[in-house]
């Protein structure tokens, strides 16, 4: 009966922790900007960085419906100074107030990525352009959500490294 005891107390420890190291989510060790690869950072980072640059080349185009379809349908934008604003429709309103505004180039150096293969969060660099000149420059953090196996901004928040006016 002992032998018994101690067979299924060893079995129902391995098959926890099997259990627990299959549905892990344990994040991506942070992958920097021009560090050296690790086995699953390195694709991440780069599909991560790709779909930023899509987002900055969207923006290029002045499309704020295009804008809003790279952000998830439950996607809260926080903006400096201001509420959140929520759901895709709305960030894409957001999006459009600013391209009215004459806000016309945006450029991003992602810095670092956390994450795991359906959820990481950037943590990088912005610079804004209106009309062409250089406007307003800060830091930001992502969180991008994998929908279908396609990368979408599922929390958006950025603020300035300038003193407000």
């Amino acid at each position: 009966m002992k032998k018994l005891f101690i067979s299924l107390f060893v079995f129902s420890f391995l098959f926890v922790m099997g259990c627990e190291q299959s549905q892990s989510t344990e994040p991506v060790t942070a992958m920097q900007n021009n560090s050296s690869p690790g086995f699953l950072q390195k694709p991440v980072f780069d599909k991560i960085v790709e779909a930023h640059q899509n987002l900055v080349d969207v923006f290029a185009t002045q499309d704020a419906e295009a804008m809003a379809a790279l952000y998830t349908q439950d996607a809260e934008l926080m903006p400096p100074n201001g509420d959140f604003i929520t759901g895709n429709a709305a960030v894409g309103a957001f999006w459009g107030s600013m391209f009215t505004a004459g806000f016309d180039g945006l450029t991003i150096e992602t810095l670092e990525v956390y994450g795991n293969a359906n959820s990481v969060a950037e943590v990088g660099l912005w610079t804004l352009f209106l009309n062409g000149e250089n406007f307003d420059n800060g830091k930001f953090i992502v969180v991008w959500k994998k929908v279908q196996g396609k990368w979408y901004v599922h929390r958006d928040c950025f603020n300035s490294n300038n003193p407000a006016q």
